[in-house]
């Protein structure tokens, strides 16, 4: 390990512990960015959806990361967050998929450090910042390629793909061309809840509010 990066660990060390004092948010990994593709590749099944979710009331969200080389290499795995909610380290040559109820998804991918991803006041490196609304009954596709970009095909669709950063949502027949090869990651294939805490606090907070006033109707002062 190199001076330099020894120092800058040290550094981010540091001011972590700083913010981690003040009640602040932490994001890390620690324990769960390591290994990434180089030490544990995916070797799940190759691709295919569920056929058991409920698309008369939820959405099914996907995300991949096509294969390339040099994410092969990768030592640590980018950490994605769904509502600030670590879910998992996205891999070379695998897909993710999650079942989820409608609405708003604030999807941010971070770049770790020995497992450590800053605060909410800093961070070591953020890829993609992205927010997607999913409607109840629609499959939903992202694409994460920090190397290549989302592939265009105008008889596939003329609109230009949405995005930020290295994740872009691109449409289901231009996904499958990379997809096929991918390898399922059993970090994903789980049921995420809409957070009206996250994304409507005030409205959460009403709602909060009115639930205790409710439940003290027989106190008398």
């Amino acid at each position: 390990m190199s001076k330099r990066l020894v120092k800058s660990l040290i550094a981010s060390l540091i001011l972590i512990s700083l913010f981690g004092l003040q009640g602040c948010r932490i994001y890390q990994s620690l324990g769960k960015s390591i290994p990434g593709s180089w030490l544990h590749p995916v070797n799940g099944p190759e691709y295919s959806l569920p056929e058991d979710v409920d698309m008369e009331r939820n959405a099914l969200l996907v995300i991949y990361r096509p294969d390339s080389k040099w994410a092969s290499e990768e030592i640590e795995s980018p950490s994605v967050y769904i509502d600030d909610e670590r879910e998992f380290g996205i891999k070379n040559n695998a897909h993710y998929w999650f079942e989820v109820e409608p609405g708003k998804r604030h999807i941010v991918i971070r770049r770790p450090l020995l497992g450590l991803e800053g605060t909410n006041h800093f961070s070591l490196r953020i890829i993609s910042d992205f927010t997607v609304n999913l409607k109840a009954g629609n499959t939903y596709f992202l694409r994460y390629s920090e190397l290549t970009p989302p592939p265009m095909d105008k008889e596939v669709s003329e609109e230009e793909p949405v995005g930020d950063g290295a994740l872009f949502l691109i449409p289901e027949e231009l996904a499958y061309r990379d997809l096929l090869t991918t390898k399922f990651d059993d970090h994903s294939g789980r049921f995420l809840t809409y957070k009206m805490e996250y994304h409507e606090p005030e409205k959460f907070e009403e709602l909060q509010a009115q639930k205790d006033d409710g439940s003290r109707w027989y106190w008398p002062f």
